[in-house]
């Protein structure tokens, strides 16, 4: 390690955290927050995650390496030191449960294992895998008053455990042995949690479990070890939906409604796949990208009887599909992106009015490609674009479609802004100006620039 420009991270950091804190009338940030490394190494942060009044996430700032960070509008500081040094935790998996912030991170000698912030303190909730190794917990779902999540005890391999806030224990062994289960996708609906998980005698499939009995098989599509590979599973109305694959059909979207798995539609006819992704909830209904033998790859939504799916509009008329990706679901509107064939990939938002493009972004065919959408508020939605002027920058909507907020690295660079997150009245993310690489920016959002 360099130890002059260890040094010099260090004193920027402290002198970031006491210009900042100091005194209660100084106003919060508007740009970059710290530069943690200084010159074009980066801090890099990552896992931005809000509870209450503070954001939390994973930065490294050159002397003791990646670790749990806060910042709470004014003060940004380094709250954890799993690794001693400048060892690197690399906390990551960031989830919120009873008002805590569960991770996984690197410990020496446990690996990568389960932890939860306790005021300025990372907690090891369990050390799973002993002297094999760590547990690599992952894929955590709030379910009631429990926890669930895979982990490796490395003599079960990955499999389903849960939490209570005082106890660890292991739910099922899936996949009996040393296999591993894989249990992922977890989504809870009507007082179970469904998820996918893969057996060498299922193959990978659909399972439940109710919060009291055995974890069960719901529907094996493809009987035998062959899998369906069930994928985006998610809830409107009491129906799980979700993507899976059988030989008669290929990839299409399914349904369950707590009795029967049965196919919603298939888009596109026989055993070719119209692949659907990006499930959305929205309006009562899931919408979703899907492609179609006689539209292409176009926007989809499951009907309110659940019946079926319906065509929400052929963007590019023809074959061609205009790829509709990035949905979110904003204020009673949906964002997305979608190449109409004449503007490239742009902005788009669905309202009652129908799909409309936001902007031309990056004028002509060339694609902006939208990413990030994020509601500062209802009415206010930021996301990241990119032109052939600015690079990859800040949008934010507008009453009449959209517009480049901030262009923090000047010229053709692109600062990459995103995933953002809000604290007060900050959107914060992280961006490179060129000059610092990236690190936390917080940029003041108030009505006047709204």
């Amino acid at each position: 390690m360099n130890v002059r420009k260890s040094m010099k991270s260090r004193v920027t950091v402290v002198l970031c955290c006491v210009i900042l804190s100091a005194c209660g009338s100084v106003e919060e940030p508007d740009g970059m927050v710290a530069d943690l490394l200084e010159g074009p190494d980066a801090g890099n942060p990552m896992e931005i995650t809000r509870i209450g009044d503070a954001l939390y996430m994973s930065l490294n700032d050159g002397t003791f390496g990646s670790e749990v960070w806060t910042y709470g509008g004014r003060e940004l500081r380094r709250l954890t030191d799993l690794e001693p040094g400048g060892g690197h935790a690399v906390p990551n998996r960031f989830h919120v449960f009873q008002d805590r912030l569960y991770f996984s991170a690197s410990r020496t000698p446990y690996g990568r294992e389960m932890f939860r912030l306790d005021g300025d303190e990372a907690t090891l909730i369990k050390d799973f895998g002993g002297t094999a190794g760590g547990g690599d917990p992952r894929s955590w779902a709030t379910f009631g008053d429990l926890l669930l999540f895979a982990a490796n005890d490395h003599e079960t391999g990955f499999e389903l455990w849960s939490y209570d806030g005082t106890d660890v224990r292991q739910l099922a062994d899936i996949e009996p042995g040393s296999g591993s289960s894989n249990p992922r996708e977890m989504t809870t609906m009507d007082g179970r949690v469904y998820f996918a998980a893969t057996t060498r005698d299922a193959g990978s499939e659909l399972y439940a479990w109710d919060g009291e009995g055995d974890v069960v098989l719901v529907s094996d599509l493809n009987p035998g070890d062959g899998s369906s590979r069930p994928e985006y599973l998610s809830v409107v109305d009491d129906h799980l939906y979700f993507s899976a694959y059988t030989e008669d059909t290929g990839i299409e979207l399914w349904v369950y409604d707590g009795e029967d798995v049965r196919l919603a539609s298939d888009i596109s006819e026989g055993t070719s796949s119209s692949s659907p992704r990006a499930l959305t909830p929205h309006g009562g209904h899931i919408y979703f990208s899907a492609a179609s033998d006689s539209v292409g790859r176009e926007l989809f939504r499951t009907t309110a009887d659940h019946e079926g799916v319906e065509l929400v509009s052929d963007i590019r008329p023809g074959l061609g599909g205009s790829t509709p990706d990035n949905l979110a679901s904003i204020g009673g509107r949906l964002y997305f992106a979608a190449n109409d064939g004449e503007h490239g990939l742009e902005p788009w938002v669905l309202d009652a009015s129908g799909p409309r493009m936001l902007v031309d972004a990056d004028p002509g065919t060339a694609s902006s490609s939208p990413n990030n959408f994020f509601a500062f508020s209802e009415d206010v939605v930021f996301f990241s674009a990119r032109t052939e002027a600015t690079g990859t920058e800040l949008w934010k909507t507008t009453a009449g479609g959209a517009e480049l907020f901030r262009d923090l690295f000047p010229g053709e660079g692109g600062s990459s802004p995103g995933p953002f997150e809000r604290i007060g009245n900050q959107l914060c993310f992280g961006a490179s100006d060129g000059d610092h690489g990236r690190e936390l920016w917080c940029l003041q959002v108030r009505q006047d620039n709204m």
